[in-house]
């Protein structure tokens, strides 16, 4: 395959420089180990941003989810 978009090619497996697929509620809790009430509570905070669907749905950006994936992390080895 030509231009590196095919399903060996490292970029298209790790998503290095490809826009990633925006997140639903329940995939972020899953990622993020919380319930899908505490991620909609963490957009509602401005913790974590989400866009919206014409339908109302939330959307979230993986980086921004990775981002707090992160943060929890850490804060949790500080707790340490």
């Amino acid at each position: 395959m030509v231009g590196g978009d095919g399903p060996g090619d490292p970029v298209a497996r790790t998503g290095v420089g490809v826009a990633m697929t925006p997140l639903l509620t329940n995939e972020v809790a899953k990622r993020l180990g919380v319930a899908a009430a505490t991620v909609r509570l963490m957009e509602k905070t401005g913790r974590i941003v989400a866009m919206r669907t014409a339908g109302g749905v939330r959307l979230f950006d993986p980086a921004e989810v990775e981002r707090e994936a992160r943060q929890r992390q850490a804060k949790k080895l500080g707790a340490q």
